[in-house]
């Protein structure tokens, strides 16, 4: 009965959410369970991973930016989205955090991460691309 009861609050989280990270289904399930719970429904395949401890139950590469928050996505990918360039383009994100740049394979498909000065992050703004409102 019990397993149940996280299981709905579980699926709740990722309704609300886009991107749910593994603390907060720790903070629901508790520490035990949490692991199992996640395995369980990956292997399922009701969720996706994004990266390391981020899941999703959208197949959208591009939610990958709150992966790697603080970061927006940016260059050709907001060229496109603005519909000033028709060619469809891999996701660009920009970060702030110390991590490898190049291409990365998330969701089954590729996006390009690159690192920038936190004295040069601002200026961005939240935006709704398809049903998500992305940085």
């Amino acid at each position: 009965m019990g397993k149940q009861v996280y299981l709905r609050k579980i699926r709740a989280l990722f309704e609300k959410s886009p991107v749910v990270d593994f603390k907060s289904i720790r903070r629901i399930v508790g520490t035990d369970y949490a692991k199992l719970l996640v395995l369980n429904l990956f292997k399922k395949g009701e969720i996706k991973k994004l990266g390391k401890g981020f899941y999703t139950k959208h197949n959208e590469n591009s939610l990958a930016v709150f992966y790697y928050a603080p970061a927006y996505i940016g260059l050709q990918s907001a060229i496109t989205f603005y519909k000033l360039w028709d060619q469809a383009t891999l996701p660009v994100i920009i970060t702030t955090k110390k991590t490898r740049r190049g291409v990365r394979k998330i969701l089954d498909s590729n996006i390009l991460v690159r690192n920038i000065s936190k004295r040069y992050f601002f200026g961005f703004k939240y935006l709704q691309d398809h049903n998500f409102f992305l940085p």
